[in-house]
């Protein structure tokens, strides 16, 4: 069974809904033992300084869409005019986040190509996402089939899985209006479930 992970390591934490997990298992099910991958869209809370001078900020990922246009036994074909369509089709309701893509297989490790890809799309000023994600569900049986990766200023962080959403620093969201709410990590983790359904 399934439940909403969340992802944080590097002032940057990712809530990966059930259902958002749902949808990239079933995707790369349907063309296993092929590799498949896509967009992953979503919302982001607010930043706000943390301990130590740092800034924590929250993405709450709400959908993940195959964008492959060839997939491959090593390697899928990204389709840049499909993965654009679902950006503007979305824009500006929810950001594009990052990408995602199978191993099937294999372990959920980034290859250095798909390390050297999420640096060049970050660093690409069109997309407008420097501190782009990268989530990668692994084929092999693991306790854990799921990496996460994220960019900031041009170096690759991999997050880790956080059991524990209360272990994490208070985070801020938004609430009504702007407005700014205070929100325990326990809470937010709660209300992330509820934005991504």
């Amino acid at each position: 069974m399934m439940t909403d992970l969340l992802f944080a390591r590097h002032g940057m934490r990712l809530v990966l809904p059930e259902r958002v997990q749902r949808a990239i298992w079933d995707a790369g099910a349907d063309v296993f033992p092929l590799e498949t991958a896509g967009a992953l869209f979503g919302v982001y809370t607010s930043s706000r300084e943390v301990g130590g001078g740092g800034v924590l900020d929250t993405a709450i990922a709400t959908e993940a869409q195959v964008a492959c246009r060839r997939p491959g036994p090593y390697t899928c074909e990204t389709d840049a005019a499909l993965m654009q369509r679902l950006c503007d089709e979305r824009w500006p309701r929810t950001y594009y986040l990052g990408t995602w893509h199978t191993h099937p297989g294999a372990l959920p490790t980034p290859s250095k190509t798909d390390l050297d890809t999420l640096l060049t799309h970050a660093a690409d000023p069109k997309q407008n996402c420097p501190e782009q994600l990268l989530v990668i569900l692994g084929g092999a049986l693991l306790d854990e089939p799921w990496s996460v990766h994220v960019t900031k200023g041009g170096v690759v962080y991999e997050l880790k899985r956080v059991d524990d959403p209360a272990a994490c620093e208070t985070i801020a969201l938004f609430g009504a209006g702007g407005v700014t709410l205070g929100v325990e990590p326990a809470q937010a983790f709660l209300m992330a479930k509820v934005v991504a359904r």
